[in-house]
């Protein structure tokens, strides 16, 4: 799962290094996840220009990993204000 990760992560620098198009891109997409035995999901927004693409965007899927990125964006912005220190342990607990 880490090198499907990685290089789906290279495929989306290739993006802005190459200046690919988007079917060149959903193209090269689906050849990576056809060789694997798990369900993918990609989407992708252009910022320059706004196009986007997904690749099993219909179906819902957990967010795993990719949910810590908005924990730690959250947790360094409250250091940013003086609120939370980065040494300072915290606990986030599930709110319903």
């Amino acid at each position: 799962m880490k090198k499907l990760m990685l290089i789906l992560s290279l495929s989306l620098f290739s993006v802005q290094t190459f200046a690919q198009n988007m079917d060149e891109l959903r193209k090269e997409l689906n050849e990576i996840i056809t060789t694997k035995n798990a369900t993918v999901g990609v989407s992708i927004k252009g910022i320059e220009n706004k196009d986007t693409l997904s690749i099993n965007g219909n179906i819902s899927m957990p967010m795993m990993s990719v949910f810590k990125f908005h924990i730690a964006l959250t947790v360094l912005n409250e250091v940013d204000k003086g609120k939370l220190n980065l040494k300072q342990k915290i606990f986030i607990k599930k709110k319903i």
